[in-house]
């Protein structure tokens, strides 16, 4: 699950305190509603169509997380735009939209640059939105560029399908150096032996200077990283290697490596800790061993213990080795590593943890949220933590994630809380936990804002004074940020019933190329 940074403010809050059901009569209630339906249209012109403005591709994600079947013909707009990054949000958008979802190949192909494919193909392919049909179709793309190949036939391995090794050998006799060399490694996937030396001299024989060859070195790594192939072992030794004196490199290969073949890596790693003579090389092999895979994780973990290191942060580290591997409970060790404030243990408990152990993630997400009830809470922990905790929690078992809700709402008042929790919930494609009705009685506005947008996309039907705190919400009452306020723009525009004059309004009649 993907965090969304909000680091923008568009325009000044322009609703007072005054809430806006607050209405008057004839001409002046009038005369408000239009300047509120203005506000709203500009709010979604700032997301959808900013000629000559910088764009703001977080608004649209935002939009996207929303799945409204009524923004299909804006971003069909936006997949034909002359700006890259709404071109990939939009043909993103569409894709999401789709049942099942699916990129759009027409779309994708008429791109000029092979660079913009190869990318919006990647996360599209993350995103579980390129069918295994389609895998097929794009290796009949006349002129298929190279990495766009790669990328292709690494995603057909994955998935089981047949690659031809003719395919791999023209790869492996690529210019290019990174894909030159995965594809030596590819051939050794498909059974071709001695490909880690085959690919450790292509590597080897290469002009370019020490910097592009570290360049290259790492986008191998980052291949091999998120797509493992066993045959790649002695490779990624190599780079392991020939790369010690590079703390990135080395760190990245020996990962690689424990994912590849974990024993040997698992030896490597503890001959490094053995010869370590810094803190800062310690820290670095407990990251590595937090983010290898089990049980050689975990025994990297307990090893660290057991050195009796008096590094408070990495003995928190250390701490998780047992609790991962059964040993030891796991809730005081993770809320340690929740309390400690580092970034990367913040990291590793809300993404690492629920992907890579998902019989923990229930319970790693209680444990997130129980160590953010406490009165000495950090609060990054509610920013970084809190908001992924709450939506897996409520992906995974929402009666559950109800009672955290009601308990932050009812019994402990706690508006911080209440917020960092809905925040999750609309940040991703979460279910509401609640009923429709609820008697949930949020705190304090952001809570109340947020939970009415949660509302608004769920049911239907709204008019009158609700669609007008809708509305007031996009405005700026609650004081959200604009990646919830243009959700709730959105909303009060569909549930009006203007969503197609809008769109055509806000695509169309801003007087420049979105």
């Amino acid at each position: 699950m993907k965090r969304l940074h909000i680091v923008l403010v568009l325009f000044a809050a322009t609703a007072s305190v005054a809430h806006a059901r607050q209405g008057s009569s004839g001409n002046d209630s009038r005369a408000v509603q239009e300047a509120a339906e203005a506000q709203v249209t500009e709010l979604l012109t700032q997301a959808l169509a900013p000629p000559g403005r910088r764009v703001y591709p977080e608004l649209v994600r935002s939009l996207r997380i929303l799945r409204d079947p009524t923004l299909r013909p804006a971003f069909g707009q936006l997949a034909l735009s002359a700006r890259p990054a709404l071109r990939r949000q939009g043909l993103l958008g569409l894709a999401e939209l789709e049942e099942p979802p699916e990129v759009n190949l027409l779309l994708l192909s008429g791109l000029e640059d092979p660079a913009e494919q190869a990318a919006i193909l990647g996360e599209a392919i993350r995103l579980s939105l390129v069918s295994d049909d389609q895998l097929s179709e794009l290796l009949d793309w006349p002129e298929l560029d190279e990495f766009l190949e790669l990328v292709v036939h690494t995603r057909r391995l994955e998935v089981g399908q047949h690659v031809d090794p003719q395919d791999a050998a023209r790869l492996a006799e690529s210019e290019n150096l990174p894909i030159s060399v995965l594809g030596i490694l590819m051939q050794g996937e498909l059974g071709e032996p001695d490909a880690s030396a085959r690919a450790d001299a292509r590597f080897s024989a290469s002009d370019r200077d020490a910097e592009e060859r570290a360049a290259s070195a790492a986008l191998i790594i980052d291949s091999l990283n998120r797509n493992p192939w066993p045959s790649a072992a002695g490779f990624a030794r190599w780079l392991a290697t020939m790369y010690a004196s590079d703390p990135r490199l080395s760190s990245e290969s020996l990962l690689v490596w424990m994912k590849l073949d974990p024993e040997a890596g698992k030896q490597e790693w503890s001959a490094r800790l053995g010869a370590a003579d810094s803190l800062s090389d310690r820290l670095r092999l407990a990251l590595i061993a937090l983010a290898a895979p089990e049980p050689a994780g975990a025994e990297s973990l307990v090893e660290l213990e057991r050195t009796g290191d008096d590094s408070e942060i990495l003995g928190i580290i250390a701490a998780l080795g047992p609790a991962l591997d059964g040993s030891a409970p796991l809730g005081p060790a993770l809320e340690a590593a929740l309390r400690s404030g580092y970034p990367p243990l913040l990291s590793w408990c809300t993404e690492t943890l629920p992907e890579e152990r998902p019989d923990l993630a229930v319970d790693s997400w209680s444990v997130i949220l129980a160590a953010a009830q406490r009165e000495d809470r950090d609060a990054v922990l509610l920013e970084r933590a809190v908001p992924p905790a709450a939506a897996g929690l409520a992906e995974a078992d929402a009666e559950a994630m109800l009672g955290w809700l009601s308990d932050a709402a009812g019994v402990a008042n706690d508006e911080a809380l209440c917020e960092a929790m809905l925040a999750g919930l609309l940040r991703e494609t979460a279910p509401r936990p609640w009923a429709e009705g609820s008697a949930l009685v949020w705190p304090g506005l952001r809570s109340e804002a947020l939970a009415t947008i949660l509302d608004a996309r769920d049911e239907q039907g709204w008019t009158g004074e609700r669609l007008d705190h809708l509305r007031s919400i996009a405005r700026g009452w609650g004081n959200l940020p604009p990646v919830f306020r243009v959700q709730a723009a959105w909303l009060a525009v569909r549930h009006a019933g203007d969503d197609r004059e809008t769109i055509a309004r806000v695509m169309g009649g801003t007087g420049g190329e979105p």
